[in-house]
């Protein structure tokens, strides 16, 4: 009789303590939601477009790149336009249960926290995709505690407001990859000179690994950090049977050939200036560096080589404009012999 008594008494207490602990744990995030509520209602009214920035792009008249205009270098690919081994590779790395939890992934903190135990540093994330996006897409990147609260409440609205793979889309387009360079379009061209449809697996796993920490794990900045990230890649992969043993293998065996940083200053820098003071009067800044615009224009982008090289053996200072007669299109415009050093247009100003 006792002992049933004891019993009895002990699950009336584990009740009132899951109680309690429910009750405390709605409270501290009522609190918490209150708290953040002007900053959230603030970052609320952006989750309506996931759209990021996007690069303009000028083009003379037979639609050869002639100038870009940006805030944020990003080629734009749609989901269903990346291979699934980036995917695959994606998830392993940053977050396997993408596609089961609700924004955050209690199980995956817990991992992360036993994992930086163990080291005594911390080792592994803990952020999930979609609290990655919330960041990068509404937040500083300032790591400080109300940020990462912040962070949590925007990624289960976000899960609210999109599907998964209006998400996934999003963020592997906004996500920083080294070098001025966003998404992973633009970054498989500026590490290996590909389009994603060609990459390997090994440039694949590389490019996943530069996404923790791209001023570290650049293969540009340090190799050996970077071909480190690519391993851990593919062995998480491997554990969750995205690639075969034979696949990993092959893949830390293949060699990794870099296309090099090039710097390509524009041959036309003072008509791109011109076509910038032209689009200025039809539309606004963030229209024009974030838009994504297409402008075509009638520059010779070979007649403006040799314009350029003509002004340049002259030794003298001066300006070329090149026009043609039958309808006063500008086949070719050169400022000055220094666009560095004086970026005053003689030929317009």
């Amino acid at each position: 009789m006792y002992r049933q008594k004891r019993e009895h008494t002990k699950k009336i207490f584990y009740f009132y303590a899951f109680a309690g602990g429910l009750l405390a744990g709605a409270l501290v995030f009522t609190l918490l939601f209150t708290l953040f509520l002007q900053d959230l209602k603030e970052a609320s009214n952006q989750l309506e477009d996931l759209t990021p920035s996007l690069t303009t792009r000028i083009y003379d008249v037979k639609g050869k790149l002639i100038g870009e205009l940006f805030t944020e270098r990003r080629d734009y690919v749609e989901l269903s336009g990346v291979p699934e081994i980036i995917k695959k590779a994606f998830l392993a790395s940053e977050d396997e249960r993408f596609y089961s939890h609700p924004g955050i992934d209690i199980r995956g903190i817990a991992r992360a926290l036993w994992q930086d135990i163990i080291s005594l540093d911390i080792v592994e994330g803990a952020s999930t995709i979609t609290q990655q996006l919330s960041r990068s897409r509404f937040l500083t990147p300032k790591q400080v505690l109300d940020r990462k609260i912040k962070e949590i409440f925007l990624a289960l609205m976000l899960e609210k407001k999109y599907t998964k793979d209006q998400i996934f889309e999003a963020y592997l387009n906004q996500i920083y990859l080294g070098h001025g360079v966003y998404g992973i379009k633009a970054a498989a061209k500026t590490y290996f000179g590909k389009e994603l449809q060609d990459l390997n697996l090994a440039e694949v796993a590389m490019l996943v690994g530069v996404a923790r920490s791209p001023g570290n794990f650049s293969p540009y900045v340090n190799f050996q950090a970077a071909q480190r990230q690519q391993r851990r890649v593919l062995q998480r992969m491997r554990a969750l049977r995205f690639i075969t043993e034979e696949e990993y293998q092959k893949a830390i065996s293949t060699p990794i050939v870099l296309s090099g940083l090039e710097s390509n200053p524009s041959f036309a820098p003072h008509f791109i200036d011109y076509v910038l003071k032209e689009l200025g009067k039809n539309f606004d800044e963030r229209t024009i560096f974030s838009g994504g615009l297409k402008v075509y224009t009638t520059l010779d982008a070979d007649l403006q080589k040799f314009a350029n090289q003509c002004l340049q053996e002259s030794e003298y200072e001066g300006a070329i404009l090149c026009i043609d007669p039958q309808n006063g299109y500008i086949k070719a415009m050169v400022g000055g012999r220094n666009y560095q050093a004086s970026k005053f247009n003689r030929a317009v100003q």
